[in-house]
């Protein structure tokens, strides 16, 4: 099954559903960070799931996934959730053929992101999507950048 979705605080596989979590707290939240060509072990969660660490690993050794692109979403008002998962996806998808090498629909590789949540957006002043690629399942080495071309 091909899964996608992450937010900035919001894990999602790609099946292309959503997911809403909520944070109550009176700090700034912590925003989860990882960037391009770093890896993780990050278990994939069956729908939306707030992520406040990212552990990474060395690529070179088993891991999950990937960071293949990263977006920043214009300023402005929180743009609601629906439309900012909209926005996500279709960025992760247009960018993971010139990643991987073939169209996503196309990949035996799956893709998770990560995307601002309403209280990360106005308090941590986030506005970072963030794509990866991989399997749930693990067992990944090395970078997936250009295998299947």
């Amino acid at each position: 099954m091909k899964r996608m979705p992450l937010a900035a605080a919001l894990l999602l596989p790609l099946t292309l559903v959503g997911g809403c979590s909520a944070i109550t707290s009176a700090l700034a939240p912590s925003v989860p960070s990882i960037e391009v060509g770093e890896c993780t072990n990050l278990d994939t969660p069956e729908g939306g799931t707030e992520v406040t660490d990212i552990p990474t690993v060395d690529c070179a050794s088993d891991h999950k996934w990937e960071v293949y692109a990263e977006h920043k979403v214009d300023d402005g008002d929180f743009p609601g959730e629906s439309s900012l998962q909209t926005q996500t996806e279709d960025f992760c998808v247009s960018e993971f053929e010139s990643f991987v090498g073939l169209p996503y629909e196309q990949s035996i590789y799956e893709v998770q992101y990560f995307y601002p949540t309403e209280e990360t957006w106005t308090k941590a002043d986030d506005r970072l999507i963030t794509c990866l690629v991989g399997s749930s399942t693990g067992g990944l080495k090395g970078s997936l950048k250009g295998v299947n071309e």
